[in-house]
């Protein structure tokens, strides 16, 4: 986003068009996915195992799966974490098309970021998945999720809050339907066929940035 262009202006770029991601035709029609018990869902690269210890959600995590038998833990990607193996399954990787059919398994999403440099030039476009699968989610207050909450389909969750924020979202199930709602009426303006006309309108920009300066050029 909007960070991420100010780095490159920084770096000398005369001309920057941020265009922010946008979620797929794919993931607009992938319907939600039976499943056994409570699933507690996360979606993350290895650069994300910090997160998960630095925020002590590990700890929150644990003490949930022993107070909610039903509860179990589903994630994407190359993380392991500490918890009871008979209820915490780990995926390392799937194709791009399969993601959302991961996360139609889930009945709440977490996206925990410490709060240092790189995380607060991510894009927010985890919880953009979450929420287009009417899934729930809770955040951290930084970067790509800080103006985001309630109307975008989750809740912000302060570095020490992991266990109560979750105990009590696992526990109410009538503000679980009122998140997933919103969330998927906010994520379904967030789609690429919605948005191309961004794309669209940067390519065109780009061109004709490209066009004058081989006129400036020839006519030196």
């Amino acid at each position: 986003g909007e960070r991420v262009a100010e780095r490159y202006r920084e770096e000398g770029a005369k001309h920057v068009i941020p265009v922010p991601n946008y979620l797929t035709r794919n993931a607009v029609e992938t319907l939600p996915q039976a499943h056994e018990g409570f699933v507690l869902g996360y979606i993350g690269w290895v650069d994300h195992q910090h997160d998960w210890e630095q925020l002590g959600v590990v700890d929150a995590v644990r003490r949930l799966l022993d107070e909610h038998p039903e509860l179990r833990v589903e994630v994407l990607g190359p993380l392991e974490f500490d918890l009871p193996t008979d209820r915490y399954h780990r995926r390392e990787i799937a194709q791009f098309e399969e993601i959302p059919l991961f996360i139609n398994r889930f009945d709440i999403a977490i996206a925990p970021l410490m709060d240092i440099p790189g995380n607060r030039s991510r894009s927010p476009i985890k919880v953009m998945e979450y929420a287009l699968a009417s899934v729930p989610w809770l955040a951290s207050p930084v970067g790509p999720y800080e103006d985001l909450g309630e109307e975008q389909g989750g809740r912000l969750v302060e570095d020490d809050e992991w266990y109560e924020e979750l105990d009590d979202l696992i526990r109410d199930k009538r503000a679980r339907k009122k998140l997933a709602k919103r969330g998927t009426k906010w994520a379904r303006e967030l789609t690429m066929p919605v948005n191309i006309g961004q794309w669209e309108a940067a390519l065109a920009t780009a061109l004709q940035l490209t066009d004058e300066r081989r006129a400036t050029v020839d006519e030196g």
